[in-house]
């Protein structure tokens, strides 16, 4: 198996400048859109399947140095950090905390379902606002979506 060769000290600018190439050699027609496609799904899902692995090896690797060292590969500069902190408010016992929650809950149903009902309408409509006994006109909403592609692994 091949492991990517680094080089050359990697900077945004190298990595910057290597898309770009293979962007444009794309463009000039020097490769098959489709190759590089499958190349980077390929490298996505090879990168998915390792970096949780890989986290406790770096971070192993990582504590043989100093505190405050410098650690510095290919002009990757490490840092080991907490992340992702959460903080779980079930054993609070906040009586004001769990209506909140509770009243969110509810507004947010509400929500889904007018928005469920504005997609229904096929054309403007208008209607009577029940709290003021305006008359109002009330319009599709916009629909929006981008194009693009998915690859999958055929077995």
């Amino acid at each position: 198996m091949n492991i990517i060769n680094i080089s050359e000290k990697v900077t945004k600018d190298v990595i910057s400048a290597y898309a770009k190439e293979l962007i444009d050699s794309i463009y000039e027609g020097n490769v098959n859109a489709l190759d590089i496609a499958v190349r980077v799904k390929f490298m996505e899902d090879v990168i998915t399947s390792i970096k949780e692995r890989l986290r406790d090896s770096v971070i192993e690797e990582c504590s043989k140095y100093q505190k405050g060292e410098d650690i510095v590969h290919y002009n990757g500069e490490f840092a080991i950090k907490e992340a992702g902190v959460k903080y779980d408010y079930t054993n609070c016992n906040d009586p004001e905390l769990n209506q909140l929650v509770a009243e969110i809950e509810r507004l947010t149903e509400l929500r889904k379902e007018r928005e469920k009902f504005l997609r229904s309408i096929k054309s403007s409509i208008t209607t009577c606002d029940e709290s003021t006994g305006e008359l109002i006109t009330l319009f599709t909403p916009i629909k929006s979506s981008t194009t693009t592609y998915a690859i999958k692994w055929k077995d």
